[in-house]
């Protein structure tokens, strides 16, 4: 066992013996001990040779055997909205609501307990009890509960917002006003808006609503690093911010109370948060938020919906029949069904060549995506797009290239967030345009919701969903996300998930694999979450494995992920998490989990 380290004279200030590592490192996979000065490794290797770095001053630290790997980077995750509802005046709803009457009876105790001028901003609301009891999600239902109440209730996604005729009113919704072009205005078949909106049209609603204090921002955003150090996280990507959450998350590393490593990504087009300042951020004004821990030159935006809203961007039609409208979401239908996957290079400045085959929803025309990323890659700011449907994808690649065709190959690594269908194709397509694809949320295994998603695809496409091993083989660069808490932070879960892709909660119900040829290996998976995630963070010179001259982020595990078997694999229990030679969490400590 070989060991690394800058020079014997050095003295560490924490050495930690007698473990387990799993260093990610290919030139040393295993080790004994590793020896930490200041945030840095010092040497990593065999237990006698590392003691030798130990001074009268250094404190020793026996790990009895216990399994040590680099820090899982989530490269997709929603501190803020995980913890609004306990620190702002949003109505958090921790039990997800079955019925109609469930949600009314919530929303009467709501009405009953704040004061009649303070908004009810609540969720998550359930669609699909709307769908399942013929009862119309619209402002009818909320005008006869509600009429008078400022209010805005979200889905569990933050992609569907539903208000009263009394808010539209106050906003100034009527039946002239128009959708954004990221966005949804539902309407009654008379074409006055019918209390929905979806997307980036949400915020019409929001901008009338108040802004939340930086301060309760602070508060989301320390108890969220704290709950992800629980996981395991030591770096992460926060997506959807604006500036007071950039202010919040800049003070807080001001503080030294946030102990992580963050992408903070800038909503674009007003997709979930308001960002009015938006052009002054894309100016200049982004880089007062950037620190050692703090990279604030990203955007995010929507390009299409969830599947539950029938609102992905699909090659292929859901399984509703034929009466599914081509994309409607900005306006125009598509002409061309020719496939042009062939021959990019020739296409013309005007050829509209991704607009083949497409159903569902789209939040740019492909002229306005393909502007929008080639000036955020000449600016070098990186492009996060959410892009559930396979089309969607397939959009968002032929856009990066065509970036990299103008400006060259140097850019930023473009992410595809979710990449629930991408294809085979774009997977390759991807890789060569140094595109990072997210697999995200955590629902790669059978459940309730996954059953009911397949019901909207044909059983190729539902076998092949977050296809991990294509991207392995493909040699693709590609990482993981949580999306949390669009879906719970079980990291554990989800990297058993990741191997078996079978319930790790082993339900009888859903006790099946799927896509039984898209799992990875545990060495695979561990791989993806640690050296991958860095690498999508450029962060692969800091981060990602454990070697000298990097930063100290590392895991104590309370087994060894690679000799358990695999299904046991959501029993690991993280027992302490260090962040740059500092221990941010220890499972002795008192912590109040989601």
């Amino acid at each position: 066992m070989n060991t690394t380290h800058n020079t014997p004279q050095e003295t560490a200030d924490i050495i930690y013996r007698n473990a387990n590592i799993y260093t990610v490192n290919a030139a040393c996979p295993w080790a004994e001990a590793i020896a930490i000065r200041g945030s840095k490794i010092l040497a990593v290797g065999e237990g006698e040779s590392i003691l030798a770095f130990q001074g009268s001053t250094t404190k020793v630290i026996n790990l009895d055997g216990a399994f040590v790997m680099p820090g899982i980077h989530d490269m997709h995750c929603h501190p803020d909205w995980a913890l609004a509802g306990e620190f702002s005046y949003y109505q958090h709803w921790p039990q997800f609501p079955q019925s109609v009457k469930e949600m009314e009876e919530r929303l009467l105790a709501l009405d009953k307990q704040l004061p009649e001028e303070d908004w009810i901003y609540a969720g998550p609301i359930n669609p699909f009890a709307f769908q399942q009891e013929g009862i119309g999600m619209d402002c009818r239902w909320l005008d006869k509960l509600l009429p008078h109440r400022k209010i805005a209730l979200i889905d569990g996604g933050h992609h569907t917002l539903l208000t009263n005729s009394a808010t539209l009113a106050l906003a100034g919704i009527n039946e002239d006003s128009l959708d954004p072009s990221n966005g949804c205005i539902i309407r009654f078949e008379d074409g006055k808006p019918n209390g929905l909106f979806q997307e980036g049209a949400q915020t019409l609603i929001k901008a009338v609503m108040p802004e939340i204090p930086v301060k309760d921002f602070m508060n989301m955003f320390s108890k969220g690093a704290k709950l992800l150090h629980a996981q395991g996280i030591t770096s992460a990507k926060f997506l959807h911010l604006n500036t007071p959450r950039l202010t919040a998350l800049r003070e807080l590393d001001r503080q030294q109370n946030l102990n992580l490593k963050i992408e903070a990504s800038i909503s674009w087009k007003d997709d979930v948060v308001c960002v009015p300042d938006r052009w002054e951020l894309m100016a200049g004004k982004r880089f007062e938020f950037m620190s050692d821990h703090i990279n604030a030159n990203s955007v995010k935006f929507y390009l299409d919906g969830i599947p539950p809203n029938r609102t992905t961007f699909e090659k292929s039609q859901f399984n509703l029949g034929g009466s599914l409208p081509r994309i409607k979401g900005n306006k125009f239908e598509v002409q061309d069904h020719r496939d042009h996957d062939h021959d990019h290079a020739a296409m013309g400045e005007h050829s509209s060549c991704c607009l083949s085959g497409g159903f569902g929803v789209v939040n740019f025309t492909f002229a306005e995506l393909c502007a929008m990323v080639e000036d955020m890659d000449r600016r070098g700011i990186r492009v996060v797009a959410h892009a559930i449907g396979d089309q969607a994808a397939h959009w968002y690649v032929s856009a990066v290239e065509r970036a990299r065709k103008v400006n060259g190959n140097q850019g930023p690594r473009h992410q595809i967030a979710h990449s629930n269908s991408i294809l085979n194709k774009d997977i390759k397509r991807a890789r060569d345009a140094n595109m990072i694809i997210e697999f995200s949320p955590q629902m790669w295994w059978p459940s309730q919701i996954t059953a009911a998603l397949w019901r909207l695809y044909d059983k190729e496409k539902a076998d092949r969903y977050w296809p991990f091993r294509e991207a392995e083989d493909e040699n693709a660069f590609y990482c993981f996300g949580s999306d949390w808490p669009v879906h719970g932070l079980q990291w554990w879960n989800a990297i058993e998930a990741m191997v078996t892709r079978r319930n790790p909660n082993k339900d009888p119900g859903f006790d099946y694999p799927m896509g039984e040829n898209m799992g990875l290996s545990i060495e695979e998976a561990i791989r993806a979450l640690t050296i991958r995630g860095a690498y999508a963070m450029n962060n692969e010179d800091r981060a990602g494995s454990l070697e000298a001259g990097k930063d100290a982020d590392f895991i104590v595990l309370n087994h060894n992920l690679l000799e358990i078997s695999e299904d046991s694999i959501h029993t690991t229990q993280v027992l302490r998490t260090i962040f740059e030679g500092a221990e941010v969490y220890n499972q002795g400590d008192s912590l109040n989990t989601l």
